[in-house]
């Protein structure tokens, strides 16, 4: 290289230097309207599909109940495991702008796009511009955040409110002499979280834990500090004392298990977006802490970074390690809704790690780049519900004649049901049920709502399940109307089933009837398994069966035209059979493909229901919204993914017509 190139070549560089610190001189210079840019770019992001997916039970309750008056709001809250701060929000802002689902998320799109923007600021004033910015775009693409921004529900609210908590917290180490409207703004803002979720106090008791670091050389602030906190208690007492019957509420843990590492580990990859960004997540944030502290220890100041990690890892390791302790020995409750309140902290803690390790700035930018590009390839911008109601009663209105019984289980499913099928029943929130009864229309669980129905006057029944696995686990209501009516059309969405009987005669699909008895052993293994009857050399009377060595058992396979001209919406298989292995999965599946591609894949687990070493017949219902191609192959087999041995001598399926 000549000395000219050379030259050439320092020039390139000190110039690309010199763009990037002008670049971030700028964001420094405009921080408030970087802050505004940011929260604009997350309002863009995450208002266009509000309103595009159907409302789940938690939203619609959120919604009915906050319909009354304040004293109302403040009731249904004391009866409910969330305080009433964000109750009361949303029954203001409903009376303002209506209660579509939409308006009803809308301030949960709020409070998530300012979360990013208080993101940035914390970053900037406590570590550096990039460690802000890191954090907030970090935040920005995040599919959790996006989930709960389109969540009506208190989770956004508790995050916003946990940022401020502890940026107001880095500013009192930060000042020798902290303003005492520092301390105020703290008692006010911690107050605001215990009333906006009960389990924010594993960050504020996270924070506590955190506060001793002042006492090296910082009495006087920790003794604020302290006093400001006793004053929170003091202003949450009140509410303690008049909801106290709550905390032995058990539908507040009823429906919840302990949690167990793989708890833990789905709440990580949620954070970080995927298996893989978790272990990229974890990877910076230990390299990042061990350059953090080697930067800090040889620094004539370290307070100004040290700290602010520690709090950062705190508010993130340290919350989730309390939450998760309690929720293994006292109250499970511990999911990824419940820990929203401390991620904020790990995407700053992400963001500032990143910013400090001592690398190239051109790597810092690629580290980023890696982290928002992997993320942004995952986000939904649209992300599904856990219950589609929308599209479930669309079609128990098209079900209906005037002969109609309807039954909806669970019954507290009422609120969301009437949501979408009358919405003046769901605004008289005093009335609702008794206006349901009304029309034929019943809410209840298990076989005690089977007297209600006279089914002497209708000829019509519609069932609706949702939550049945708790509601009616062995499907006695299912089993019992399905013993007695011709099963009608059928529909499956997320969270919930629809079923439709009718008075006889039943309709099965012409040509419609399939039955395998299964003369010789046959098994099939992962290349042959869809071959309709396989041939064996071993004929026996105990028909086809799984096990080590040939995990998969021979199939029915037929041509989807070749049934009725595809003509069909369910299908019900009836098995004979025998398992072998006490607490091994032994699986009846059926499977429809298409293109080679599986659409339709129902796996009925047999050993849930059936012991070892005995006889059995089973049988198991499927929905087909749809039928993509003549050419689509429907299969039947057995599988066992744990090796459990099993025998059936006789499979039979009838289609049915929708």
């Amino acid at each position: 290289m000549t000395a000219i190139e050379a030259n050439a070549g320092a020039r390139q560089s000190s110039g690309l230097l010199g763009a990037d610190q002008s670049f971030w001189t700028w964001i420094s210079r405009h921080v408030r309207w970087i802050a505004l840019a940011i929260f604009l770019l997350n309002v863009a992001l995450k208002a266009p599909f509000l309103g595009g997916t159907s409302l789940f039970l938690d939203e619609a309750v959120a919604i009915y109940d906050t319909q009354g008056s304040i004293p109302e709001t403040i009731n249904f809250s004391a009866n409910d495991p969330t305080p009433p701060l964000y109750y009361l929000t949303l029954g203001l802002w409903c009376k303002i702008f209506g209660i579509s689902e939409f308006s009803a998320r809308f301030p949960s799109m709020l409070f998530s796009s300012a979360t990013a923007a208080l993101l940035f600021l914390v970053g900037f004033r406590h570590f550096n511009v990039r460690a802000g910015l890191y954090a907030a775009l970090l935040f920005t693409v995040s599919g959790v955040a996006m989930v709960f921004a389109h969540e009506a529900r208190a989770y956004a609210l508790a995050s916003m409110l946990m940022v401020i908590s502890y940026s107001l917290f880095l500013d009192v180490y930060r000042a020798d002499r902290p303003q005492w409207k520092t301390f105020l703004g703290l008692v006010l803002v911690n107050t605001l979280l215990l009333y906006t979720h009960y389990l924010t106090s594993m960050g504020l008791a996270a924070q506590a834990v955190l506060s001793l670091w002042l006492l090296k050389g910082k009495i006087a602030q920790f003794l604020r500090y302290a006093a400001s906190q006793v004053l929170v208690l003091a202003l949450w007492l009140p509410w303690a004392a008049y909801n106290r019957s709550l905390l032995s509420d058990s539908k507040v843990t009823s429906w919840l298990k302990a949690p167990d590492p793989g708890v833990l580990d789905y709440v990580l990859i949620n954070f970080a977006g995927s298996k893989f960004l978790k272990w990229m997540a974890l990877a910076v944030i230990v390299v990042g802490a061990v350059a953090a502290i080697y930067v800090f220890t040889r620094s004539k100041r370290p307070e100004k970074g040290g700290f602010g990690i520690a709090v950062a890892a705190g508010w993130f390791f340290l919350s989730l390690t309390l939450q998760y302790t309690i929720a293994r020995m006292v109250m499970p409750v511990f999911d990824l809704r419940y820990v929203m309140y401390a991620l904020p902290g790990g995407f700053l803690l992400l963001g500032a790690l990143i910013s400090f390790l001592p690398l190239p700035r051109i790597f810092q930018y690629a580290l980023v780049g890696t982290q928002l590009g992997a993320a942004i390839a995952l986000l939904n911008l649209n992300p599904q519900k856990l219950e589609n109601w929308r599209d479930a009663v669309a079609l128990v209105k098209d079900m209906e004649n005037d002969k109609t019984a309807m039954m909806v289980m669970a019954h507290y499913h009422y609120v969301t049901f009437s949501y979408y099928y009358n919405r003046e029943y769901f605004k008289d929130h005093n009335q609702t049920t008794a206006l349901f009864n009304n029309d034929n229309i019943h809410f209840g669980q298990d076989t005690a709502l089977l007297p209600v129905i006279d089914d002497s006057l209708v000829s019509n029944i519609i069932l609706v399940l949702s939550h049945d696995e708790l509601v009616d686990p062995k499907g006695l209501v299912f089993n019992h109307l399905k013993g007695r009516y011709c099963i009608g059309r059928r529909g499956a969405f997320p969270g919930i089933k629809v079923y439709q009987f009718q008075n006889p005669p039943c309709k099965p699909t012409p040509g419609g009837h399939f039955v395998e008895d299964f003369e010789v052993v046959k098994t099939a293994s992962e290349a042959d398994r869809y071959k309709a009857l396989p041939d064996s050399a071993h004929p026996t009377n105990k028909g086809t069966f799984v096990g080590p060595g040939h995990e998969f058992s021979a199939s029915l396979a037929w041509k989807a035209a070749d049934i009725h001209q595809g003509r069909f919406s369910a299908a019900e298989v009836k098995v004979r059979g025998k398992l072998l292995d006490e607490g091994k999965k032994v699986v009846a599946v059926f499977v429809m493909e298409h293109a080679g591609q599986t659409y339709n894949w129902i796996g009925f687990e047999l050993q849930q229901s059936h012991g070892a070493g005995i006889w059995f017949e089973d049988s198991f219902q499927v929905i087909i919204p749809e039928i993509k191609g003549p050419d689509d192959q429907v299969k039947v087999y057995f599988w066992s993914p744990d090796g459990g041995g099993g025998e059936f001598d006789n499979l039979e399926v009838d289609f049915w017509e929708g």
